[in-house]
């Protein structure tokens, strides 16, 4: 699925429907942007009879993410960097992993490198149509030269600058009114990743 998918469905709606009003008596016209339309629904989502399955694919959640980095955050007696943040999608999880360089600038230790893996959830908000990324956890840290007493305020750090981006930063948002008025009337069931794309399936 494409990143622009339901920009290009609404599109296609908006078009079918003009359509119709300007050549009410004239249906072979309609009948080929139809089968267009419908292409592209197939290619955005699915419907069953259990409701529907969006899919969402890694690099769609990477640009997501990219656009934050790189940040500094300044502590009591140093500052850190974090950088270049590369999003997995693990096979049969329910949960987005990114793992990020650090560089932590410390008096008379000058500049040390270091990376950092965190994992975090994901939240449906049925009012925008939209899915956050929340509760983020330190999965591993590689300290490189950083020393040990300081790992803890790394982490720390992470964990404050990625819970305030990811609550006014959704990774996805839902831009079609009509599929989100259908969805809005559903539960969220599951989250799973299947062939590297993110899986959330809807029922009633």
């Amino acid at each position: 699925m494409k990143a622009d998918c339901l920009v290009r469905m609404s599109r296609l709606i908006n078009r079918m429907e003009t359509t119709v009003i300007k050549v009410k008596k004239r249906l072979l016209i309609v009948i080929p942007l139809f089968a267009l339309l419908v292409a592209t629904l197939s290619a955005c989502l699915s419907l069953s009879e259990n409701g529907y399955v969006l899919r969402i694919q890694q690099d769609q959640i990477q640009a997501k993410i990219n656009e934050k980095f790189p940040v500094t955050k300044p502590l009591l007696i140093f500052s850190i960097t974090f950088e270049n943040p590369r999003v997995t999608l693990k096979e049969g999880s329910d949960r987005i992993y990114m793992t990020l360089d650090v560089i932590a600038n410390i008096p008379r230790l000058h500049q040390q490198n270091a990376s950092i893996g965190v994992s975090s959830s994901i939240r449906y908000d049925t009012g925008q149509g939209a899915f956050y990324l929340v509760s983020p956890v330190i999965e591993q840290i590689n300290a490189g030269g950083i020393p040990e007493k300081y790992i803890d305020d790394v982490g720390f750090a992470l964990s404050i600058l990625l819970d305030e981006y990811y609550a006014t930063h959704p990774i996805y948002v839902l831009d079609t009114s009509k599929f989100k008025q259908s969805v809005a009337k559903m539960t969220l069931k599951s989250i799973s990743v299947e062939d590297t794309e993110l899986v959330i399936r809807f029922g009633p």
